[in-house]
């Protein structure tokens, strides 16, 4: 067993009998933190990972790499892996890493492949979650496969690019030339008897003589079942590169070296021409007897890298800090709000912007969330803020009333430095902006700018719920304020969403 641990850690990793010292510059971990944390997969598996971020914190809205390890029998924290040393790397760059362990790690010999596609979902997904704006997707010899593969079956809009490092052969191929025809035909044909006795679950070993390009004399092998064997180097094996990136429509990086243990210049080649809907593909070759694990070019590959992503208008983002800030209107109410400033510092030459959140909206989701981060990123500061028109609240607030809390918003502005502010308004927030300004004409709003801007409001209630129904309940409502009960009177209706709405679409 040891004599065979020997061999498929070669196979691996590509390493020679002696190997020289690597000429990198040392991983700049004094840079960054790292985590060992468990993801959870759809199907309740546990997912180990190492999550990476600078040590200035982590940004949940940063962009994110996930790294994907070799094998079988890989693992994402051996130095010689790209989610060891590239992570690392990026991660001082200002990118969140994420590297996990695939199920081809310790689980390969009874496994289905696509079983770690589960844990690609599972990371992306907990990305997401986080609150990444783009994701990147990275692996390293087997792991290009396993990345490829998700794409294929997810084409997840979250990511934008793909990293491959020293990207593997189609492996039913790869087998093929490793046994030749003769024997890989005998070994098909053996497992397949197998699996329709219902013995597919036989454990089988299958040792070999590794193809060119590797030295000869490398011998390999991998104790598997007979089921496992099929699916991961069988003619019909869903592990194809060259047929998988056919699928793949972002941006494609593959890097690789002129002593690699699996990639020809050829190869790399017929990858690019098979990646015919992705809209950019570039290729790093090196030269120098640069190896499987990429010795003495780490550092190139790690900034090659950094390079293609930035010029994707993917760099990392700036850091962003944000903090939970309170008012107290004039009146008395007390509103919270989240303040966003680039970590870099305040510049208070710039206009702060203060997010105004729509009917039935909140001040910690949708635009007055994602919207002030952003804006943060780009150098201004910014407030997602709430009024009194939040949440349940909206069914009792006074609408001229919610003027005072976003004077108080702006005072807090002032607070800070700051002699301009920019509403912003999406929906029902772009009248409230529209008021504050009209009604108080205050010197300090620099301008105003409406996310899809709601009509007028009466004459949109009047179309949705009829004139005649419509006058009743205005005729209710000032009756109420007459007689002292217009803040305790309920005024109910039913009516639609007037056009351009679906019709029928109900409306409280």
């Amino acid at each position: 067993m040891s004599r065979l641990r020997a061999w498929v850690f070669a196979i691996i990793y590509g390493m020679a009998a002696s190997v020289a010292a690597a000429a990198d510059r040392p991983s700049p971990v004094d840079r960054i933190v790292q985590e060992v944390i468990t993801l959870t997969a759809a199907d309740g598996a546990e997912v180990p990972a190492v999550l990476m971020y600078p040590k200035s914190g982590l940004d949940p809205r940063a962009r994110a790499i996930v790294f994907q390890h070799g094998g079988p029998g890989g693992h994402p924290i051996r130095s010689l892996g790209a989610p060891r040393w590239a992570a690392e790397r990026l991660a001082a760059r200002g990118y969140v890493t994420l590297s996990i362990m695939a199920r081809h790690a310790d689980q390969f010999g009874n496994t289905p492949f696509d079983e770690s596609v589960k844990n690609v979902k599972a990371a992306v997904e907990w990305l997401d979650q986080l609150g990444a704006t783009d994701i990147i997707l990275a692996g390293h010899s087997f792991g290009s496969i396993t990345i490829t593969r998700y794409m294929v079956l997810h084409q997840d809009a979250r990511v934008k690019a793909m990293v491959h490092y020293a990207p593997t052969r189609d492996t039913g191929q790869w087998m093929r030339a490793n046994m030749g025809d003769e024997r890989y035909k005998a070994v098909v044909d053996r497992f397949m008897t197998l699996i329709s006795e219902g013995k597919g679950d036989t454990w089988t070993y299958e040792p070999f003589e590794v193809s060119p390009p590797a030295a000869p004399g490398l011998r390999s092998g991998y104790i598997q079942t007979a089921a496992a064997w099929l699916d991961h180097w069988g003619p019909a094996a869903q592990l194809r590169n060259t047929v998988g990136f056919r699928a793949l429509k972002v941006p494609q990086l593959l890097l690789s070296g002129d002593k690699d243990t699996f990639v020809t210049i050829p190869f790399l080649d017929e990858l690019k021409a098979a990646a015919v809907n992705a809209p950019r593909v570039d290729v790093k070759w090196y030269e120098g007897g640069i190896n499987h694990v990429f010795e003495g070019v780490r550092d190139t590959a790690s900034d090659d890298t950094f390079a293609f992503l930035s010029d994707l208008g993917l760099a990392p983002t700036p850091r962003v800090i944000s903090r939970l800030v309170d008012i107290t209107a004039a009146d008395g109410a007390e509103q919270p709000g989240v303040l966003y400033e680039p970590a870099a510092g305040r510049d208070t030459s710039k206009p702060l912007f203060i997010v105004i959140y729509g009917y039935g909206g909140d001040v910690i989701r949708s635009s007055s969330e994602w919207l002030p981060a952003r804006l943060a990123r780009e150098g201004y500061t910014s407030l997602g803020v709430a009024d009194r028109a939040n949440g349940a609240a909206i069914l009792r607030s006074i609408f001229t009333e919610v003027a005072k809390d976003h004077a108080a918003w702006v005072d807090y502005a002032a607070s800070l430095g700051f002699s301009k502010v920019v509403l912003v308004g999406h929906s029902w927030g772009g009248i409230r902006a529209t008021h504050y300004k009209v009604s108080t004409n205050d010197p300090r709003v620099a301008g105003l700018v409406f996310l899809a801007p709601t009509r007028d409001a009466p004459q949109w209630a009047e179309r949705g719920l009829g004139r005649e129904q419509y006058r009743r309940m205005v005729a209710e409502a000032k009756d109420a304020v007459a007689a002292g009960r217009g803040r305790t009177t309920l005024i109910t209706g039913e009516g639609v969403m007037p056009p351009p709405a679906p019709p029928g679409m109900a409306r409280p």
